[in-house]
């Protein structure tokens, strides 16, 4: 392929996939351009088409492609290879194939395009637990859940990009990276993880949203949904407060794929008893025990005025325990008194000591009947 004709297929390509094209006053150089919020300033890439200038040509093909290399983040040999299939025609995968997690609170909770701390925590932590499980779930459907397959999921979440979306309600997306879409769209190898993930957590919101309608568990424990994705969706609808929210899954039309029949589903807060009778058959939980645990505070959580003695809002602590079967995170809740306590442990970094029975709501364990907070000096 010649200079030119590569050129011709490079203007092409950068049209097709969202990059802004402009021409100079006098018509000799074109630019185009590509906006990325994590940048000062857009990235440009320069073309002078009919320019006389020996090796210019060359040489802005050179830079195009390095441009666009960093800009996407992969290899020179990937995007060579992603080049040339795409303009062959014989892919219709993007530099950037993704699949969205999205979630959404009802207007009724929106003000000026803005929620409530407590909500939106919530939900940042859900939507990360959401992919996470399905991961997890997906990696140890296959093989065995040894420490470096769960290692290869959960790294897999943190290659995920997170943000803001649905101006005008209120809601948050996870983008999953669909890495080797093009070696499956063109070859037909193994789907990516990516796409797996996605396509469970659809068919985990279908069977809940069926389970809640039917009154009926089992939609629930015949299909990928696991025992901790009950439970953080549980967690999630406890902690936040939310009487309803949607999540919706859209998969990247690029990769041949016939996704699932729904992908859009209303989840609501009056699920969570169903959810957790779920999770306790999927995944049947310990016994209660007593407890005598030492650790340090690594997460408070309270709401209205903390230490008011007339405040009946709940207050929480999380200590971390190195419990004689491994660390563990146990969630206590405080009186202002004892929260007062527990803001002073933290700060200073000091261990705290308490004894109750250790109890399990889901996966997440907490202490009830518990002594009074000892903060060890």
């Amino acid at each position: 392929m010649t200079d030119t004709a590569l050129q011709s297929d490079l203007i092409a390509f950068l049209q097709e996939n969202g990059w802004k094209r402009q021409l100079s006053k006098d018509g000799r150089v074109v630019r185009f351009q590509m906006a990325d919020p994590s940048l000062s300033k857009p990235v440009s890439i320069y073309f002078t088409p009919n320019s006389s200038e020996p090796g210019i040509e060359r040489a802005q093909l050179d830079e195009a492609l390095a441009t666009i290399r960093q800009f996407y983040g992969i290899s020179f040999g990937d995007l060579r290879h992603r080049f040339e299939t795409l303009i062959r025609g014989g892919s219709r995968v993007g530099l950037h194939p993704r699949d969205l997690v999205t979630s959404r609170v009802p207007d009724r909770y929106v003000q000026d395009d803005t929620i409530e701390m407590s909500v939106a925590s919530s939900m940042v932590a859900y939507m990360k637990e959401l992919v996470s499980g399905a991961a997890i779930a997906e990696v140890v459907s296959t093989t065995d859940a040894t420490s470096a397959v769960l290692r290869s999921a959960k790294g897999y979440v943190e290659e995920c990009r997170f943000g803001h979306t649905f101006r005008g309600s209120f809601g948050f997306q996870v983008e999953c990276p669909l890495y080797e879409a093009v070696q499956f769209d063109l070859f037909g190898v193994e789907k990516p993880l990516g796409r797996k993930i996605s396509e469970r957590i659809a068919l985990a919101m279908a069977a809940v949203t069926d389970a809640f309608v039917q009154e009926d568990l089992s939609p629930l424990i015949h299909s990928p949904v696991s025992a901790r994705m009950c439970s953080d969706l549980a967690d999630f609808l406890e902690e936040s407060g939310v009487a309803s929210f949607n999540l919706g899954v859209f998969f990247d039309g690029g990769l041949a794929f016939q996704p699932p029949a729904r992908t859009e589903f209303d989840v609501t807060a009056a699920s969570v008893p169903m959810l957790r009778e779920a999770a306790a058959q999927l995944e049947p939980v310990p016994a209660d025990a007593p407890v005598n645990v030492v650790g340090r505070i690594v997460e408070l959580k309270a709401a209205g005025i903390p230490l008011a003695e007339d405040d009946d809002h709940k207050r929480s602590i999380v200590i971390q325990w190195d419990a004689p079967e491994g660390r563990r995170r146990i969630r206590l809740d405080l009186d202002p008194h004892q929260y007062a306590e527990a803001i002073r442990a933290h700060e200073a970094g000091l261990h705290v000591q308490v004894r109750g029975t250790l109890t399990y709501k889901g996966k997440r364990a907490e202490l009830v009947d518990a002594t009074p907070l000892n903060v060890l000096d």
